[in-house]
């Protein structure tokens, strides 16, 4: 074979070796750049459905709450009654009593004077007879519009009912639960500014009543989501100082240590 032809061959083989490393070196960088898109579509694709998983999972926290605040409330109501129920029984004894005492100053008295008495014992069981009528009233008007929260779920009846309560019945024992709940009801409904000013109205006027201490709680959760952080720090600190043992405290300790 001639030196020449072999020169040809040599040229031809190192063509053909720099076509394949070139080609090779061309395919690198693409099958490199398809590695990163299918990385970057899995990380997307994660990402969304953790997204959509916190997304449903604030729903479902935000819905517990609900139920949650529903069961605290029916704990006060049945607080409430209890308290009712013995507040009456011992309103009953004390009257008990005194008809006894009265019973028997009239046995002492003689047969003239005992007609005085007498007429005197009717007229006060007419006026005991009816203020029980006038509290049953009032009883059930309350039971009526809380059955509308609780059985029927039927939030703007319930408001209305309510609202006619309270106007109805300004000396009620109901008024502190009764302002409270038109409070929690506005709130469920996203009216906040309404719903503070009945927790307010709960916390000015019914500072002893059991439902003070979660009224004040509420303004501070409003204040707080609402971007109002410093007052809510400041309800939450009053509220502590205030009410220490309720529980209302205790999840206020709760909101200040996350402010």
């Amino acid at each position: 074979m001639s030196s020449q032809l072999r020169l040809h061959l040599l040229i031809l083989l190192l063509c053909s070796a720099i076509t394949v490393e070139g080609a090779a070196i061309a395919q690198a960088p693409i099958s490199s750049y398809s590695s990163i898109d299918q990385r970057i579509a899995s990380l997307e694709y994660t990402t969304n459905a953790q997204g959509q998983f916190f997304s449903q999972l604030q729903k479902q926290v935000s819905d517990n709450q609900h139920d949650i605040d529903l069961l605290r409330g029916q704990i006060q109501e049945n607080k409430h009654k209890l308290n009712q129920v013995l507040e009456r029984q011992q309103y009953t004894y004390s009257h008990l009593e005194r008809y006894c005492n009265l019973q028997k100053k009239i046995a002492d008295n003689n047969s003239n004077s005992s007609s005085i008495p007498n007429d005197n014992h009717k007229f006060f069981r007419s006026l005991s007879s009816a203020k029980k009528s006038y509290d049953d009233d009032i009883k059930i008007a309350y039971n009526d519009a809380i059955d509308l929260v609780m059985v029927q779920e039927k939030k703007d009846q319930a408001i209305a009912s309510l609202l006619n309560f309270v106007k109805k019945y300004p000396n009620s024992a109901y008024q502190p639960n009764a302002n409270y709940w038109i409070g929690q009801l506005f709130y469920n409904k996203g009216k906040k500014e309404q719903s503070a000013y009945y927790f307010a109205l709960v916390v000015k006027n019914y500072p002893k009543s059991l439902k003070a201490p979660q009224a004040m709680y509420k303004i501070g959760i409003i204040m707080q989501e609402t971007g109002k952080s410093d007052k809510a720090y400041a309800v939450y600190n009053k509220l502590i100082k205030q009410y220490p043992q309720s529980d209302s405290a205790k999840q206020a300790e709760k909101r200040i240590a996350r402010l």
